[in-house]
């Protein structure tokens, strides 16, 4: 015999799970255990750490360049994670350090997903730190 309630179970089970998949996840506040911020100071000038800047996005196996708005020295960009692929963006705001040949460096990551990120945020942050001045 047919066991029908069994069957509309499973049947209600993959559509919700389908109507998931297909559905967007909006991006939540951010928690303040799921970022992370850290200032440092090169030492170039900030027309030559911009461009490394943007570059480091490109070259960190994680990072994706996003866009850089020139009136605020502001480069955009974003890390996913290795295997869930969760995203987190990151924010470097360049401003002129001390002396004509340094910049300070405003870096911020921020998870888009969930309340802890698990030292994920400073872990974005030390990379492209590494990756940056790799290109320095």
């Amino acid at each position: 015999m047919f066991a029908f309630p069994t069957f509309a179970r499973t049947v209600s089970a993959i559509v919700l799970a389908i109507a998931l998949l297909f559905t967007p996840v909006t991006a939540m506040a951010a928690s303040p255990s799921n970022q992370a911020s850290q200032q440092l100071t090169i030492d170039a000038p900030p027309e030559q750490v911009l461009p490394s800047a943007q570059q480091a996005f490109a070259k960190w196996s994680r990072g994706e360049y996003i866009e850089t708005d020139e009136t605020s020295n502001t480069v955009i960009g974003l890390s996913r994670t290795n295997f869930f692929k969760f995203v987190d963006d990151i924010t470097v705001q360049l401003t002129p350090g001390d002396s004509p040949d340094k910049t300070q460096l405003n870096i911020r990551s921020v998870g888009r997903l969930g309340e802890k990120d698990f030292g994920g945020n400073q872990r974005n942050i030390n990379e492209y730190v590494e990756t940056l001045q790799s290109l320095l």
